[in-house]
C-alpha cells in the first residue's frame, strides 16, 4: 500500500507518509490529518483534533515545551566553583574592548596554567565564557575539583596580581589589556552572591578608579589691582621637598589595600613580609599566611593563604599564630 513513499516523522515523533498533499500518520502522533470536515469520520468528532479552515485537520495537544536556558542573574562562589561577570579592559584608552568569548577564555586558562607551573595537580581546572546579552561584558564559570590551595593560585591574577597578566597572555591581545572579573568575596568580601545588576556597577566603578586618567584642576590666576590698573598674577607652585630637607614626622602609611583587604604584595615592598607572617587581612577575625608561589618565568609572586591550606601547613610559622609586622 504504501510502496515507494517516504516515511516522514512528525514533529511529535510519528511516522507519516504525504497521500494527496496530507499527513497519513503510521505510527505515533494524533494522526488528525487523515480525517475531513464533512466527510466521515469527521475531523472534530475525533479526540484530540480540530478543524481549522484553511489549514485541515490539525491536533489540540500541546507542542513540547522547549528547555529553557539557565538566565545569569548572580554572582557567586563555592570551594568548588566560580561564576564570575569579566570584562577586558584596554589599559591605555581605559575602557572595555569588544573581544570574543574564545578568547577570554583562553586568557584565563594561561594564567591559572602560569599559577600553576611546576605543581603537581593531577584534577583540572574547567573554564567556559560566553558573552552576556549585548554588553562588553563576559559570563565567567570556573570549575576547579580540587577545593584546598589551588583555589588560591586559580585567583591570583584576579585577586592583586593584575598588573602582570599582560605579560601572559600578551599573544592573545595586540594591546596591553587587562582582565577584570568581579567576584562577592574578593571585592566585597561576601560568601553570599552578589546580583549581576550590582556586578556591572562595580564594572564600572573599576574602570574609573583604576585606570582613568584623573586630570588635576588648574587653579586660575588671582587679579591684582593697583589703583586703576589690575593685572592677572599666577599661583605659586608648592615647592618640592629637597635632599636636606626633613620629612614630617608623622605614622608611616599602612599597606595598600584592596576593596578592604590587604594587598599580600604591598605588604612584602613596605613592610618586608616574610614567608609564615599571619595576618588578619580583613579584618574580620581570619587569619592567613604570607606564602610566595613561583611563577613561570622563575619570579615569586606573594599570596595570603588559609591556614588550613596543604602548602601552608608544611611552613612552621603559619603555626605560631598571628605575627603581622604592621
Amino acid at each position: 500500500m504504501f510502496k515507494n513513499r517516504k516515511i516522514r516523522v512528525g514533529p511529535r515523533g510519528g511516522k507519516y507518509i504525504l497521500r494527496g498533499g496530507q499527513k497519513v500518520y503510521l505510527s505515533g502522533g494524533k494522526g488528525c490529518s487523515k480525517y475531513r470536515s464533512s466527510k466521515d469520520p469527521k475531523c472534530n468528532d475525533q479526540e484530540g483534533c480540530k478543524w481549522v479552515k484553511g489549514q485541515g485537520c490539525k491536533s489540540t495537544g500541546s507542542a513540547p515545551a522547549k528547555s529553557q536556558k539557565k538566565e545569569f542573574r548572580a554572582v557567586s562562589r563555592t570551594p568548588t566553583k566560580r561564576t564570575w561577570l569579566g570584562g577586558v579592559v584596554d589599559i591605555e584608552k581605559a575602557k572595555y574592548i569588544k573581544t570574543t568569548a574564545k578568547k577570554v577564555k583562553q586568557a584565563i586558562e594561561q594564567l591559572i596554567e602560569d599559577t600553576l607551573f611546576g605543581a603537581t595537580y593531577s584534577r583540572p581546572v574547567k573554564v567556559s565564557v560566553k558573552p552576556y546579552k549585548n554588553t562588553k561584558y563576559f559570563e565567567i564559570h570556573v570549575e576547579l575539583e580540587d577545593d584546598d590551595d589551588i583555589q588560591h593560585a586559580v585567583d591570583h591574577y584576579f585577586d592583586e596580581d593584575q598588573h602582570n597578566q599582560y605579560s601572559v597572555i600578551k599573544n592573545l591581545f595586540p594591546s596591553s589589556v587587562a582582565i577584570e572579573i568581579v567576584d562577592p568575596y574578593l571585592n566585597y568580601g561576601l560568601k553570599k552572591s552578589v546580583t549581576v545588576k550590582k556586578a556591572q556597577q562595580k564594572m564600572e566603578e573599576i574602570l574609573q578608579d583604576v585606570y582613568a586618567k584623573k586630570e588635576k584642576p588648574t587653579e586660575k590666576p588671582k587679579m591684582v589691582c593697583d589703583g586703576n590698573k589690575c593685572r592677572r598674577v599666577p599661583t605659586k607652585k608648592k615647592e618640592a621637598a629637597t635632599k636636606n630637607s626633613t620629612p614630617k614626622k608623622g605614622k608611616k602609611k599602612s599597606a595598600k589595600k584592596k576593596d578592604g583587604r590587604l594587598s599580600a604584595r604591598e605588604y612584602v615592598e613596605k613592610y618586608g613580609g616574610e614567608e609564615g607572617d599571619v595576618c588578619d587581612v580583613r579584618n574580620n577575625g581570619e587569619l592567613k599566611c604570607l606564602l610566595f608561589r613561583e611563577n613561570k618565568n622563575k619570579s615569586k609572586s606573594p599570596y595570603w593563604s588559609k591556614l588550613d591550606a596543604p602548602k601552608a601547613r608544611e611552613v612552621m610559622a603559619c603555626r605560631q599564630g598571628k605575627s603581622c609586622r604592621k
